[in-house]
This record gives C-alpha cells, structure tokens and sequence, in this order.
C-alpha cells in the first residue's frame, strides 16, 4: 500500500470550513476517565478559531450543568439526549416538555423497580438523583439474553 503525501494548504481550507464540532465526551475526550490540561488547552484554541464546541454524553443533567457553566463549549445534551443546556443560558432543559417532573420521576422509579422484580441484582445508578428525564442503573453483570429482557419491559 502506497501513502499519499498530505497537502497542508488544502487541509487549512477545508478546515477553515468547520464551524461547530459536536463529540461525546467519555472515552473520546477523557484519558483514563479524566479531563486532561490538553483538552482545556484544545478547546480554548477552539474557540479563538471560531469553531464551536457541542458536547454529548449520557451523563446526568446535574453532572453535565457544571461542565457547561466552566468549559467553553456552546453548550451540551445529557442524558443520551434528553436535556440540553447552551453556554448563554446555562439551564438543562428538557427537549420533550414534561409537565409534571416529580411524577415523570415516580413513574422511571416504578418502571425499575418492576424490572428489578425480575432482576434483583440491579442497583440504581448513584447519580439519579440529578437525572431528569432517564432512570439509570448499573448493569455490568448482565448477560445479553437479561438485556435482552429488561429492553422489552422497557417498551412496554
């Protein structure tokens, strides 16, 4: 196989295009599930360029509400897109309205404990707490066929 030497100029161009960059945040801009002094540097540089920075993960709303207010980013979407937050507002929002947050909370906790009927082993995530619209839970131990199981509860 023969490489093909790279044109720095048409690279500059192309990447003078790119206005926004939107990345998950565990395992692609962690080192060893921490934030490094290169990414802070890397997305300050970012920013003096022009090119925004969207952030996405799974992680809770609350986790994700400090990340937003001191990195700078445009903003991030938590909970595998269930609220978002932009720089300027620095408020998680939910992307579907929920009229009533202490109910939509009670209703995720049954769900889980009805899968935890069959699935005692299971253990709430230790962040719910600052979730809103998702109930998560540690499932490291189960085998595809429980996953399995516990997705068709879920869609129930």
């Amino acid at each position: 196989m023969s490489l093909t030497k790279i044109n720095f100029d048409s690279v500059k161009n192309k990447l003078k295009k790119i206005k926004l960059i939107a990345t998950d945040i565990d395992g692609t801009l962690t080192k060893n599930g921490q934030f490094s002094s290169q990414l802070l540097s890397s997305l300050e540089t970012l920013k003096q360029h022009n090119i925004l920075v969207l952030l996405i993960t799974g992680r809770s709303a609350g986790w994700c509400q400090g990340l937003v207010n001191y990195l700078p980013v445009l903003g991030i979407i938590a909970e595998n897109g269930g609220v978002y937050a932009l720089k300027e507002s620095q408020r998680m929002k939910p992307f579907t309205a929920i009229n009533d947050i202490i109910e939509h909370r009670q209703l995720l906790q049954n769900n889980f404990e009805e899968i935890r009927q069959k699935f005692p082993h299971l253990q709430p995530s230790s962040d719910n707490q600052f979730r809103v619209t998702d109930w998560t839970f540690d499932c490291h131990e189960c085998s595809q066929d429980e996953l399995l199981t516990i997705e068709k509860i879920c869609q129930q």
